[in-house]
Formats: C-alpha cells, sequence, structure tokens
C-alpha cells in the first residue's frame, strides 16, 4: 500500500484506535492484545477493502478484509514495561488509502 494520506476527506478516516478495548493503554497482560479502529466518512457508502496494520517490530502486510475490530496482535513476543506504537492503513472500495494517527500501548 503506498500513496497514503492521513486526511481522506473523500475517503475514509481512521479513527479511535484501541488496544484491549481502550485507547492508549497501560498495563496490557495478554500475550496478543487485540486491536481495533473506527472508520469515518463524508461519502456515502464508502468502506474497508482492506487493511495493514504496523506495530513495533510487526507489519501485517496487506490484509484483504473489512474487520476492523479485535485483530489480535502477531508479531514477536512483548515484554512487560515494553511500550508499543502501533498505526493502520486502510484501503476503501475506491482504491484509496488512509493512514491513522500514531496510537500506543504498554505491556503490565
Amino acid at each position: 500500500m503506498s500513496n497514503t494520506s492521513e486526511s481522506n476527506i473523500a475517503g475514509l478516516r481512521v479513527e479511535n484506535l484501541r488496544c484491549e478495548f481502550l485507547i492508549d493503554p497501560i498495563g496490557v497482560d495478554v500475550a496478543a492484545p487485540r486491536l481495533s479502529w473506527e472508520l469515518t466518512s463524508d461519502r456515502t457508502g464508502a468502506h474497508q477493502v482492506a487493511y495493514r496494520i504496523a506495530a513495533g517490530d510487526w507489519d501485517t502486510g496487506r490484509i484483504q478484509s473489512c474487520d476492523t475490530a479485535h485483530i489480535a496482535y502477531g508479531g514477536p513476543p512483548l515484554r512487560s514495561g515494553q511500550r508499543v506504537t502501533w498505526r493502520v492503513e486502510v484501503e476503501d472500495d475506491e482504491a484509496s488509502l488512509t493512514r491513522s494517527p500514531d496510537a500506543g500501548w504498554e505491556m503490565g
């Protein structure tokens, strides 16, 4: 995925990134935290057709899916106290790409 915009007015906007249902949580105590995000758009019918998550050393690559919730972290094992910065890039039904702002979590 390339040619990414953080502010895709015509397509989707990626907002409210969450880890284990919380925004930027501290003390996450699960080995594979679940990641979620919300999409908004001013365009009727706009929807996600693919995503790519980058979290620390883990990168999913392009995943063709409309899923936006409960995506399990699949990277290297995380250590207690480790801070992980993550973002998601989504592709909409018009092949436009939008990247979220960075979010994060800290392991317990």
